[in-house]
């Protein structure tokens, strides 16, 4: 084997680990949130595909005028679940979501300027600023693929992030 073999094979082992560890490291953080969170977020799980006791739809989740949870939903469809207090940091997300209506969607956020990948890392912002401004010293960057930066950009500055 040549050396630029082993040194390619090096780098992608490298590569690997620390996608690995990324991974990991996030999956402890959803855990600590749904630990802090408590049994509303027992509800919450049956959202992302967790087995959960609860009975409780997404929809429930989202119905009632000041709801726990809201529902954003992209341009393409996808409905995503987050609590309100997240959403509400955005004073765009929270004017909208205090706009007087008669809809039975109060709850509910259209966001047709935006597909799901966008909402989506919209959305691990919103947790991310909520667990990084707890915590002093060192805040770990917010990573960003570059083919969602521009539309992540402008959103972020449309909705005051």
């Amino acid at each position: 084997m040549s050396s630029v073999q082993n040194e390619n094979d090096a780098v992608e082992r490298l590569g690997n680990l620390r996608l690995e560890t990324h991974d990991e490291r996030e999956e402890e953080n959803l855990k600590e949130e749904e630990n802090e969170g408590g049994k509303e977020d027992e509800t919450l799980a049956e959202t992302v595909g967790e087995p959960s006791t609860n009975s409780k739809t997404p929809e429930d989740l989202v119905n009632g005028e000041n709801s726990m949870y809201v529902k954003l939903v992209s341009s393409d469809g996808h409905e995503f679940f987050i609590r309100r207090e997240l959403v509400t940091h955005s004073e765009v997300f929270r004017n909208m979501l205090d706009c007087p209506t008669n809809n039975a969607d109060r709850n509910t956020i259209y966001l047709d300027m935006l597909t799901s990948p966008i909402v989506r890392r919209i959305c691990l912002f919103f947790h991310y600023r909520v667990q990084f401004t707890k915590k002093n010293g060192n805040i770990e960057d917010f990573d960003i693929p570059p083919e969602e930066a521009i539309e992540v950009l402008l959103a972020s500055n449309f909705f005051d992030l």
